[in-house]
């Protein structure tokens, strides 16, 4: 959706040039059922000479107006800039962050030290463009906003002496430039920018997203594992295509270097419930394409986490052609333990292990050890110590030992309390916050 809005914006432009080029990108997605492939794109390479010498024409364009402005009040005012900067520092940055008008700035040189006259210079040139974007989409800026803030107090009565929509109506055309300025560098890293305009459509239409609670600065750890699977798998697409590989030192195709590093020849993913398809899809992305050697083992019932995965078919989602090996029998632990684990598994309305069977000469064993109605904290603390006790004296060394909690806030505390009752055996109890 976001490249068909890039061409149309293009193809109506009255510069002809630019529509010129708008019509062939157009013509290009289209050969390919209006889907970005590693065809598409490999086409849409060849064209990037015309686009780089018409989006550095533009960006010209744009920063020559920009400096004019910067210019004209330098000839009105010699402190313009050192009143620029005190602006800024006083101005609060306020509710300025509106996604939709975002646009990309291309990479700064990160080892290059700014002085404060260019930081300054640099931060108004941002205002500039934010402010004469929203113009050119006939959009009335909030007052609250920084840079209407920023740009009212700098120029004041001479607003109306400038041609901030013509500005804004470039910097439109180069952002639908820039999605074909470097194709590949943009499928890929640009994942995460339209995702964020994902979200923003969502919130729109009540969906996903609570509108009163929504913060567009904060992600969640498992949106991040989406993100991630997405670049991963859009990565080892082109790569996984021999025409590519072949030519994957070529500057066009930069974007994917990095990917290639990651590659291994085998994962190995122990205890894989506790992952979410998600995760365990990042992790087999990371085979090499010649090989997708993926290979995970884990104990559905035993999963720890809410969003590990839950059964076959989260595992199959991975991999449809994913060979599945079950283990029906116990080489763990005993048939009581075994009976109890299944009837939590039953309660939960996730137990796996009916068919499981355990080893004969493992025997009866031990028998589960359950406290329940212990009326006070402190009954359960030293119902907990003594069965530590117990484990010590049967194995001779004390081997690690973990004890689950219902929240995080009771982590600290219980093992304070617990330590304190086992000091007198030489027991250590550390807290695992996180």
């Amino acid at each position: 959706d976001e490249l068909f809005e890039s061409v149309n914006t293009l193809i109506q432009s009255d510069k002809v040039d630019i529509s010129h080029i708008g019509q062939r990108y157009l013509d290009e997605i289209t050969r390919s059922d209006n889907k970005i492939t590693a065809h598409t794109l490999e086409r849409l390479i060849l064209a990037q000479s015309d686009t780089k010498s018409l989006y550095d024409k533009i960006a010209n364009q744009i920063n020559q107006s920009i400096r004019s402005i910067i210019n004209s009040e330098l000839i009105r005012r010699e402190n313009f800039l050192d009143t620029v900067a005190e602006i800024l520092k006083n101005v609060d940055k306020g509710n300025e962050e509106l996604e939709e008008l975002e646009f990309n700035e291309e990479d700064d040189d990160n080892n290059y030290v700014y002085t404060d006259l260019e930081k300054t210079t640099q931060e108004y040139y941002r205002v500039v463009k934010l402010y004469s974007k929203m113009i050119a989409l006939n959009r009335r800026p909030r007052s609250s906003a920084k840079f209407v803030r920023v740009i009212a107090q700098s120029i004041g009565s001479s607003l109306d002496k400038y041609d901030f929509r013509s500005i804004g109506h470039n910097l439109i055309l180069l952002d639908c430039l820039r999605a074909f300025k470097d194709p590949v560098r943009r499928y890929i890293v640009g994942i995460s920018r339209r995702y964020q305009k994902y979200r923003h459509v969502c919130r729109e239409a009540g969906k996903w997203y609570h509108p009163a609670r929504f913060d567009h600065k904060i992600i969640q750890s498992l949106e991040v594992d989406i993100i991630l699977l997405a670049i991963l798998r859009s990565a080892d697409q082109l790569i996984s295509k021999p025409t590519i590989q072949n030519e994957i030192n070529q500057p066009e195709w930069a974007a994917l270097r990095p990917m290639i590093n990651c590659y291994y020849n085998q994962v190995l993913v122990d205890e894989a419930t506790d992952f979410s398809p998600v995760q365990l899809a990042c992790m087999a992305a990371l085979t090499h394409p010649k090989m997708r050697s993926f290979f995970a083992a884990g104990d559905f019932n035993q999963r720890l986490t809410a969003w590990g995965a839950k059964g076959l078919d989260d595992l199959r989602w991975i991999f449809s052609d994913l060979q599945i090996r079950e283990v029906n029998t116990s080489y763990r632990h005993s048939e009581p333990l075994k009976s109890l684990a299944q009837s939590l598994g039953h309660l939960m309305k996730e137990d796996h292990s009916e068919l499981a069977t355990t080893k004969p000469e493992s025997g009866e064993g031990f028998k589960p050890a359950l406290l329940e109605n212990y009326g006070n904290k402190q009954i359960m603390l030293s119902w907990l110590a003594e069965r530590i006790r117990e484990i010590e004296l049967f194995v001779k060394e004390l081997p690690s030992i973990a004890i689950f909690v219902n929240s995080e806030n009771e982590v600290t505390q219980l093992a304070k309390e617990l330590k304190n009752i086992l000091v007198e055996n030489s027991i250590n109890v550390m807290a695992c916050s996180n």
